[in-house]
């Protein structure tokens, strides 16, 4: 069980450090625009730019070459085939399409539904960190974790 809570602890770390440094280019624009008298920041602009779906596409594709180029450890093929191909499938497919949408959109974003945006790239977003927590999990404790 220690070592369970321990890739646990591990996996959620890695979540977290991900958040911070993957996303840090927004967090210092979100700073900046806390300290400034009349902010630029258009949190709209952002969502429909796709940004936080090429951040959701990279943190899924980096957890699938971990396991495939690491391949260490025992778990059942369709556990497998799921757990590495079929969710990180749903999820790219998501953001392909809902970029895709966003891309086509751009020309009149006043059509666009902003809050059915947000709630999909929120949904994909979670999926996305709890698939990274899950996965990192998995990988630490086949791993062994020290």
């Amino acid at each position: 069980m220690k070592r369970f809570g321990l890739s646990l602890g591990k996996g959620v770390l890695w979540a977290l450090f991900t958040l911070v440094f993957g996303l840090l280019q927004l967090w210092i624009i979100l700073a900046r625009d806390a300290v400034l008298v009349s902010p630029e920041f258009n949190f709209n602009q952002m969502i429909l730019s796709g940004t936080l779906l090429f951040f959701a596409s990279a943190v899924v594709s980096a957890i699938c070459i971990d396991y495939y180029l690491g391949r260490s450890g025992d778990m059942h093929r369709i556990l497998v085939g799921f757990v590495y191909f079929i969710y990180p499938m749903g999820i790219m497919t998501l953001c392909v399409f809902l970029f895709a949408f966003c891309f086509t959109s751009s020309t009149n974003p006043s059509a666009v539904n902003v809050s059915v945006v947000k709630t999909v790239q929120s949904t994909v977003l979670i999926m996305t960190i709890v698939y990274a927590v899950f996965t990192k999990t998995v990988m630490y404790f086949q791993e062994g974790v020290e």
